[in-house]
């Protein structure tokens, strides 16, 4: 169920930030060891970056079911839907926040590049979900 693995994204998000602090705490002395503390933390800010990816993409799902749920849904609900809209847009664009801040920091120019281009297409992807939610709840009134 979609609430389930949004759950289950915030907590991947918080194993993702204790793997960078681990990565961070190893020692620095020697060049092997600052050469296996680069590549943890390089390794660990990956997946902090793919981690709130996948959970943009999932709260986009979300939003599309509230567009359905817009054009579609009982008109009670039309005021829930559209907090809905609100949240769910927000939580993306924080999400995405979160991509690229991890991205900046990540070595490798070409993965670095990949992540930012897969969290500007979701962040065009949702920008347009929501204004489809928005005209359809305008349509309803």
């Amino acid at each position: 169920m979609l609430v389930d693995e949004l759950s289950e994204s915030a907590r991947r998000d918080e194993e993702c930030f204790a793997r960078y602090r681990a990565a961070a705490a190893l020692p620095k002395s020697t060049p092997d060891e600052k050469r296996a503390r680069t590549l943890a933390l390089q390794a660990s800010l990956h997946t902090a970056a793919e981690t709130p990816l996948l959970t943009a993409r999932r709260a986009l799902e979300a939003l599309t079911l509230a567009s359905l749920t817009a054009e579609h849904g009982t008109r009670h609900a039309l005021s829930d839907v559209d907090v809905a809209r609100t949240l769910l847009a927000s939580s993306i664009d924080g999400a995405l926040i979160f991509v690229a801040v991890n991205a900046d920091s990540i070595k490798d120019a070409g993965l670095s590049a990949d992540l930012i281009r897969r969290a500007e297409q979701i962040r065009q992807d949702a920008a347009e979900t929501a204004d489809r939610v928005r005209d359809a709840l305008r349509g309803r009134d």
